[in-house]
């Protein structure tokens, strides 16, 4: 049973991290409220000449968000916690903290693993000895 006090200093730490957008993605809004970002890919060794002479390849990848998704894109901006961003959401959608953590969080997941943001940790303020 040790592993639900690690957990909870886990989940804690990421309410107080401060989701910060990548800055070589190129943005565009087809729409009033969807949004579409580019995230650049690797260059991988097939995508050099000579193939890329024969083989065109995209330089990005699309990833298009409706307005939920663009409402917390743009609530990263560097300056919000996750745990700010998780009470204006659910303070919008009428939602309890818990059910919005549960989709935000998600969400902040798979920016991340698309490369759209990082999430950067708030050091504590009280040092552990």
């Amino acid at each position: 049973m040790t592993a639900a006090p690690d957990k909870e200093v886990g989940i804690k730490a990421l309410l107080r991290a401060v989701p910060v957008r990548n800055e070589a993605l190129r943005i565009e809004t087809p729409g009033e409220k969807n949004l579409l970002v580019y995230v650049p890919l690797r260059q991988r060794w097939f995508m050099r000449p000579p193939f890329s002479w024969l083989l065109r390849f995209s330089k990005d990848r699309a990833v298009a968000l409706d307005a939920l998704g663009r409402e917390v894109w743009e609530a990263c901006d560097g300056k919000m916690t996750t745990e700010r961003i998780i009470e204006r959401f659910a303070a919008r959608h009428r939602l309890s903290f818990h059910e919005a953590r549960l989709s935000v969080m998600e969400f902040l997941r798979q920016l991340t693993r698309r490369g759209m943001i990082v999430v950067v940790g708030n050091e504590p303020k009280e040092s552990r000895t």
